[in-house]
């Protein structure tokens, strides 16, 4: 009999993983997200926002999953799916996107292309240090080619937006000498990355669960048992039309009254001018292999302007708006 478990999700219950999503479930790359919160620092604001990049990712892979279902797709393809939601966040650093810029400037890569190098083995998780500590482990590449799948096509599938897909010409399909990439299923990625995807369903319905914010309550239901292929593109069927414009009003409710709150924002930015500090005189660790608490305890460490933000962050001392200027005016 199969090796499975069942975890207990806050938004959708029990949720059941076996082969090849249990043991990425339990790969490092994942496991690290269980210490990453998935909206930042807004828990300054909202107290309930402690849950994290952990959960998140197992939503989405259930969500994806629940949508390769209702379009009947094929095994290999909804395994595809499932996998590349699961692992479409392992590239994000301490306090999610707040450091994004800094993590950009210094490798030249975004969190979703630092994904897809950690799901190819181009990059690790662990510091030499850290390796040499932590031995037998299978990294994803073996995971992944154990149960048939192709790395780099779990990787395309997060870090080409669906329009990238559909961009190539015929003829360059079609000439056979040409190494341009042409991905025919465009729906794949779309159900990743798209207008209306896994990515999006989940964060807003559990966003709104963890801060009380009631705007990220959707009709997921509608959404997913409407969706459909059409010409390989993933298109809601106009019976899903008025689900589809609860979920836009929606996002855009979100984004003004949590991911945009003057408050978060003024707490990301403390953090990010006391990394910034930090680097200026100091070798930093890679911040795509550190969890928050990592950060932190760095900032803590070093003494200074870092670690008095770090002080101020963790005893609620934020900054105050002493100046409002609107776009019209800048």
């Amino acid at each position: 009999m199969a090796e499975y478990k069942i975890i207990h999700d806050t938004v959708y219950g029990s949720i059941k993983l076996s082969g090849l999503m249990l043991e990425l479930l339990e790969s490092p790359e994942v496991q690290k997200l269980a210490g990453i919160h998935q909206l930042g620092l807004a828990y300054l604001v909202f107290p309930g926002a402690n849950h994290t990049r952990l959960e998140h990712s197992l939503g989405t892979s259930f969500i994806a999953g629940r949508i390769a279902n209702e379009l009947s797709l094929e095994e290999n393809e909804s395994d595809l799916v499932k996998c590349a939601a699961l692992l479409h966040d392992i590239g994000h650093g301490p306090f999610s996107h707040t450091l994004e810029m800094m993590v950009h400037q210094k490798t030249g890569h975004s969190h979703m292309e630092l994904t897809a190098k950690l799901i190819t083995g181009k990059i690790d998780i662990f510091s030499d240090e850290e390796s040499k500590v932590i031995t037998g482990r299978k990294t994803l590449p073996e995971i992944i080619e154990k149960y048939g799948l192709a790395p780099p096509e779990i990787a395309d599938l997060i870090t080409s937006p669906p329009e990238d897909t559909k961009t190539a010409t015929l003829e360059s399909y079609q000439d056979k000498s040409s190494q341009q990439f042409f991905n025919p299923k465009v729906y794949l990625n779309q159900i990743i990355h798209g207008e209306i995807d896994a990515d999006q369903i989940d964060y807003l319905m559990r966003d709104s669960h963890y801060t009380g914010i009631a705007h990220g309550i959707i009709d997921v239901d509608r959404l997913i048992q409407t969706m459909e292929i059409y010409n390989n593109d993933l298109v809601i069927h106009r019976r899903g039309l008025s689900a589809v414009e609860g979920m836009l009003v929606a996002r855009s409710l979100m984004y003004s009254s949590i991911y945009f709150h003057k408050t978060v924002r003024i707490a990301e930015l403390m953090l990010a001018r006391a990394a910034e500090a930090a680097k200026k005189d100091h070798e930093m660790p890679e911040l795509y292999r550190m969890a928050d608490s990592d950060l932190l305890n760095y900032l803590r460490s070093l003494g200074g302007f870092p670690a008095e933000i770090e002080r101020k962050l963790k005893y609620r001392r934020l900054y105050k708006k002493v100046l409002s200027l609107s776009p019209t005016e800048l």
